[in-house]
């Protein structure tokens, strides 16, 4: 092993020492951070002087190990290094504080390395490498803009295309890497600002998308040739960022964003909502705030008019931007903000808690009814007036109505605990009071005498335990996929979808879908008009999934694939459920259906409708309930809408005669 001596004298100890910290400091906060150390916001510069701390605190502790002639192993040199800037990790990690593990990890390569040059360099070596490194780092300082320009570039745009495998499908998907204005990592390693949120919506022919910056596009996908024209539009949504930088600067303000967009259809005219955060510069606060602009499709999209946007609701009150026991700053990744209509004239709208849960922050907004936040707000468009509908919510990232009128939302836990709920006017989902994750940094929340629990208040249809980073969500209601209609699809910020199948509002099959990987967040997803599905990530990428076709006009899907939906309710093995007859699924066991008499599988509690019918299971009947369950047997507890296709119920008829 290695020994080392120390070879200075405590003058020049302390100069070199006091240099490597400086530079240690100073170039990753180019490098990595992207910013000169003096325009740093607070919570960067106290990491950034803890770095520093910790290294002089190596030195000094490898001072004492070595003094009076002594030398240490190289192997003890890495340990003490180690175990403060391990100590300095854990520390912030356990405050909540803010890290950077790139800034960490790089801080503790260079310190290892200084310290290690500062046993094995003397005399003119020595000089030379310390105005080398003065030098380097004075430098880096001033020509900041012009190194991040060396050493990234905006990422070009460029389409792919993969091929996912799912239960039922062998999903394409293809993906328009870059194509619009974003960034998954910081700003300077993409040469643009920064943004998350935005979203989608179908407008006329085409698609609308909107950025988190407020930037509104026109897309036109082009099936055939899988081609995604984009043109950026003259409107922009009223996102006052630049009143909210001047106040606060500019740490923050990648989660100052637009979070949703909704289009209204009124037969050739349209009313485009835009949900956004709204900075008053007077009251040094913020709102989640809902504009419209309305207008006609072909004027809108020629550029002829750029029309009035009007508020129609802002959140209340008006929170200002104040240290909690945990960070400090504009917390507005935790402000919901989907939109949802009801019906023509009440639009339903999420709003997070910012963490005002009694933790973080001393007050619980989500319990507190005088105040908007951690709830879905109903809003009237006609009168302007606004209701609580629901509360008790952390930080609903999903909405959906359903064709039934279904609501449906997905919501973040703290550290695991995403639910999917059924939102009911008038109830309470419990936050922070209960949750089924845990608090970052503790064991348990904090807040929660039984933890796992959720007693007193409304319970999730389904919890994902560790958390999944739930997304926006929605419902297959086209005919693309016809195995999945009716289905949920809930995106992950995690690069995945969750397919969730529904019965009778509980969730009886639940598939994870991989979508794309180092792609960033999926931000939003919807539905177009010809079913198929679009993603919009918050690196600037689309991505549109299609299934495979596999020769002619549509899938072939045969009977065995057709068959696969039937069994999230029923077995076709009875040695799987122990006596025949015996089911734990939802329906009776498919076993020899072929032929058998009409709800005369002993042992399963059959509805009347199917009582009332005489005969057997015949190749005609089967084709009948398959068409429409209901008008084969009205009100048999058959929860599905049938198969359209004359085909595709022939293969699975087909299928079915075979299990025997």
């Amino acid at each position: 092993m290695m020994k080392l001596d120390r070879k200075m004298n405590m003058p020049s100890w302390l100069v070199w020492h006091v240099t490597a910290a400086l530079a240690i400091v100073l170039i990753p906060a180019v490098f990595i951070l992207g910013k000169p150390v003096w325009t740093l916001p607070a919570n960067q510069t106290m990491l950034l002087a803890g770095i520093a701390v910790s290294y002089l605190l190596s030195a000094l502790v490898l001072v004492f190990l070595t003094g009076k002639g002594k030398s240490i192993h190289l192997r003890d040199l890495v340990l003490v290094v180690l175990a403060i800037f391990g100590t300095y990790f854990l520390y912030l990690l356990m405050t909540g504080s803010y890290v950077s593990r790139p800034v960490l990890l790089s801080a503790f390569i260079l310190s290892a390395i200084f310290i290690l040059l500062s046993f094995n360099v003397s005399g003119v070596a020595r000089n030379l490498i310390l105005i080398f490194i003065a030098s380097t780092t004075i430098l880096t300082q001033f020509m900041h803009e012009h190194i991040s320009q060396l050493t990234s570039s905006p990422p070009e745009p460029h389409r792919s295309q993969k091929l996912i495998d799912t239960g039922f499908y062998t999903v394409r998907a293809t993906i328009f890497n870059n194509q619009i204005d974003g960034c998954p990592r910081a700003e300077k390693r993409c040469g643009i600002p920064r943004t998350t949120g935005g979203g989608l919506a179908i407008f006329d022919d085409g698609y609308l998308l909107a950025t988190g910056k407020g930037d509104i596009y026109s897309l036109t996908y082009d099936s055939q040739n899988r081609q995604l024209e984009t043109s950026l539009l003259p409107y922009r949504i009223p996102l006052n960022s630049d009143a909210f930088k001047a106040d606060n600067g500019d740490a923050d303000l990648w989660l100052y964003r637009v979070t949703d967009i909704l289009l209204q259809d009124l037969d050739g005219n349209f009313r485009l909502f835009a949900a956004h955060h709204h900075w008053k510069p007077d009251q040094r606060c913020s709102v989640l705030r809902i504009s419209i602009l309305e207008g006609r499709y072909a004027e809108f999209l020629a550029g002829d008019t750029a029309g009035e946007w009007k508020t129609v609701y802002e959140t209340k009150p008006c929170l200002p931007v104040t240290k909690g026991r945990k960070g400090d700053g504009f917390k507005g990744g935790d402000s919901g903000g989907r939109m949802a209509l009801l019906d023509d004239s009440q639009l339903l709208f999420t709003v997070g808690d910012y963490q005002h849960d009694g933790w973080n922050r001393e007050v619980m907004l989500p319990q507190i009814m005088d105040a908007e936040y951690g709830k879905t707000v109903l809003i009237n468009l006609d009168t302007g007036d606004s209701e609580i509908y629901s509360s008790g919510h952390r930080n609903p990232q999903g909405l959906y109505v359903s064709q039934n009128g279904t609501v449906w939302s997905t919501e973040h836990g703290p550290r695991g605990g995403d639910e999917l709920n059924i939102v009911l006017r008038g109830n309470n989902y419990g936050w922070p009071l209960v949750t089924y994750g845990t608090e970052y940094g503790d064991k348990k929340w904090p807040l929660n005498s039984s933890q796992g629990q959720h007693e007193g208040f409304q319970r999730p249809v389904y919890s994902w335990v560790p958390s999944i980073a739930v997304s926006n969500l929605i419902g297959v209601e086209g005919d693309m996929f016809p195995l999945w209609k009716d289905d949920l699809l809930v995106a992950s910020y995690k690069q995945s979808l969750w397919r969730l199948r529904i019965r009778e509002n509980r969730v009886i099959y639940a598939e994870p879908v991989m979508v794309l990987q180092r792609n960033g967040r999926i931000r939003d997803l919807m539905e177009d008009t010809d079913g198929r599905i679009m993603l919009w990530f918050d690196s600037g990428s689309i991505a549109i999934l299609e299934p495979l076709d596999t020769g002619g006009e549509n899938e072939d899907i045969s009977g065995e694939v057709q068959f696969v939906q039937c069994t999230g309710c029923h077995n076709v093995d009875s040695g799987k459920t122990g006596k025949r007859g015996k089911t734990t699924t939802i329906g009776p066991d498919l076993l020899g259906i072929s032929g058998r008499t009409i709800a005369g599988l002993p042992g399963y509690s059959y509805s009347q409708g199917l009582k009332n019918r005489t005969g057997t299971w015949s190749r005609d009947n089967l084709d009948a309930f398959l068409r429409n369950p209901q008008d084969f047997a009205p009100g048999n507890k058959m929860e599905f809408a049938g198969i359209p296709d004359a085909g595709d119920r022939e293969k699975l008829i087909q299928y079915l005669s075979t299990l025997k």
